[in-house]
């Protein structure tokens, strides 16, 4: 157990390791844009670190393959404590499409535990940010309104939902799906999944899904991603 000192000098000048999984690189390009100068992370004390021994908290993304497990817990065990992991896009919190491959063997959270997930394909900066406020405890009050044509937070009326399943159809990294009720078979939605393309958007016949102007998705509890 850390003392109230420790964790109070973690806060205040936490250090970054970020670790690129197996991935597209998309999330890669964009934490690089958020440890750069115009975000200025340096706000929020956060140093950027070249190896994990000097790093509190480990920001991952992409996705967990047989040869990649052993690596990341590696990793893990060579960091600083509090070791704090920070799950960065679909892939490193689901494995994003590429889940059902036959060489990916778990999720980042199954390997080793995380404290925060940010979900997207990729994430966008102030996404990430908004993250390692959260990590940090230290979330603004008010958000920033997405801008015009982002890849935002899909949301669901249920109440006019008819579970016709379109929507099951057409999504390429099968985000929603059929779940068998009690009573009756429903859609269910995990953004864990989601890249955010909005297809299922498109084709719903009685327009419950829509795309709002919401990116700050972070959240410590993955229960949060099911719409």
């Amino acid at each position: 157990m850390l003392s109230t000192g420790a964790e109070d000098t973690v806060k205040k000048f936490p250090k970054v390791y970020p670790l690129a999984l197996a991935g597209c690189n998309g999330c890669d390009i964009e934490i690089i844009a958020t440890l750069g100068p115009r975000f200025d992370q340096d706000r929020l004390g956060i140093e950027v670190v070249n190896s994990p021994k000097d790093a509190h908290i480990l920001m991952v993304n992409g996705t967990v393959n047989r040869k990649l497990k052993k690596h990341l817990n590696g990793i893990y065990k060579q960091m600083a404590d509090p070791r704090i992991v920070v799950a960065v896009g679909s892939c490193a919190i689901s494995n994003g499409p590429f889940r059902e491959c036959y060489n990916m063997c778990c999720r980042v959270d199954e390997v080793v535990p995380v404290s925060v997930y940010i979900p997207g394909c990729p994430p966008r900066p102030r996404a990430i940010l908004y993250g390692l406020r959260r990590t940090l405890e230290k979330c603004p009050p008010n958000l920033a309104p997405a801008p015009l044509k982002t890849r935002s937070r899909l949301t669901r009326d249920r109440k006019i939902c008819i579970n016709c399943g379109a929507c099951t159809l057409v999504c390429p990294s099968k985000a929603c799906y059929f779940v068998q009720d009690k009573e009756k078979r429903r859609v269910d939605f995990n953004l864990a999944y989601c890249t955010f393309c909005g297809q299922c958007v498109e084709v719903c016949p009685v327009k419950c899904l829509k795309m709002v102007n919401e990116y700050e998705l972070a959240t410590s509890n993955k229960d949060e991603l099911m719409i």
